[in-house]
């Protein structure tokens, strides 16, 4: 019998700072590729079984908590869980009778940490909400006009609340300013203003840098000026080819060293996301998400034969330059000296690349029956390489963000 593939991915949650909080950790069996896995008691039960307990929870989540989903007969039948590290997540199409809110109750006494979901006004909602800590609104299938009110109403209980499907800066802006005090959603992928925005010096520095390194013809000795023109570049640059992800059996020393153990894509890459994390004014978890997803598909792509990996990892870069820069991607990208077929791949998922870059797209964003799990096998990539691709990035992102 074939091994089953536990899907896992994660959605952070982020406070009015941008800081993340906790994420919620999203799953399913990969026994059939297209059909959305429903029984939620065996799947939360899968998860911890088969990932949370063969994995350092670190490096899927840091140091923040996890939400996890609760149907009602977990509720009854709790798993053993860090009180510390999780957050249950109790689902919305849960009826709150008499027993049920008497085990939410007892799961709060017990000293966990109670989510509700997609909440909306019930007659059956007020009885659990003195046991509940964080509400959770779908902002999306919620009317505007509907928001203050059922703020109003949760404020009596003392809950922190949560806007859920916070996809653009406008939405986040909203929320904010409506009193939410947590949010979740794929805002942070999309540039915070669009029109009439100009480069301010700092982003203005950095995309020239961008398009210098661009240049097919760059000379080595000319990428090793620029690198060590700049010592802090210089010195994470070292610290990185030193790491223990690039496995190197012996010291290197130097940034010529480095470009040739490495090679000059390689490092053309390393340096512009370094560029790209001095952007202050964008959150540390922007260039988390960034080096995840170029990671995610360059470690895919090395079991498709005959391609270049590192043009991969470029590909995932150059994928979100949007949201750093705060313009289109179709206008930051016709400012760089890029090869069409990396502009196709980044802008309109053609190629083999752009193929692989919607595919961690997609699963980065939980939509797993959205992917074309025929067309990987054909390049050799089974739903286990995409997991574990989707892991090893996780981790990696976190180890290289700490140098």
């Amino acid at each position: 019998m074939a091994e089953k593939t536990i899907l896992l991915a994660r959605q952070p949650i982020f406070d009015t700072q941008k800081k993340v909080k906790a994420y919620e950790l999203l799953f399913r069996d990969q026994n059939d590729y297209q059909a959305i896995f429903e029984d939620g008691d065996a799947a939360t039960s899968n998860l911890l079984d088969n990932v949370i307990g063969s994995l350092q929870l670190d490096e899927v989540i840091g140091e923040v908590p996890a939400y996890i989903n609760f149907t009602h007969q977990l509720l009854f039948n709790p798993p053993a869980l860090d009180k510390s590290r999780f957050v249950i997540e109790v689902l919305e199409d849960i009826i709150f009778d008499e027993q049920t809110v008497a085990a939410v109750k007892q799961l709060h006494n017990d000293g966990y940490t109670i989510a509700l979901d997609d909440y909306q006004h019930s007659e059956d909602k007020p009885s659990v909400l003195p046991y509940v800590d964080i509400v959770k609104i779908d902002v999306l299938d919620t009317p505007k006009e509907d928001i203050p009110q059922l703020l109003a109403e949760l404020k009596a209980f003392n809950v922190k609340t949560l806007a859920e499907k916070v996809e653009t800066y406008g939405m986040l802006s909203f929320c904010r300013d409506a009193g939410f005090d947590l949010f979740q959603g794929y805002f942070l992928c999309k540039p915070e203003q669009i029109h009439g925005h100009r480069l301010e010096s700092n982003k203005a520095i950095v995309m020239q840098l961008l398009a210098k390194l661009q240049n097919p013809d760059v000379e080595v000795s000319e990428l090793e000026s620029i690198i060590d023109k700049d010592p802090t570049i210089a010195i994470k640059i070292l610290r990185l080819v030193n790491s223990a992800y690039y496995r190197r059996t012996r010291t290197v020393e130097s940034i010529k060293q480095a470009i040739t153990m490495l090679g000059i894509t390689q490092i053309r890459n390393l340096v512009i996301m370094l560029k790209l994390s001095t952007l202050v004014d964008k959150p540390n978890e922007l260039i988390v998400l960034a080096l995840q997803r170029a990671l995610m598909c360059q470690l895919m792509s090395r079991h498709i034969k005959g391609c270049d990996p590192s043009q991969y990892f470029l590909v995932g870069l150059l994928s979100m330059l949007d949201a750093f820069f705060d313009q289109t991607l179709e206008s930051v990208l016709s400012s760089l000296a890029l090869p069409t077929e990396h502009i196709d791949a980044a802008l309109h998922f053609k190629g083999t690349m752009g193929f692989i870059l919607s595919t961690t797209i997609l699963y980065e964003q939980a939509a797993w029956q959205k992917i074309n799990w025929g067309r990987l096998l054909q390049l050799n990539i089974s739903d286990f390489i995409v997991r574990d691709a989707y892991l090893a990035s996780l981790s990696a992102a976190h180890q290289l963000q700490k140098l």
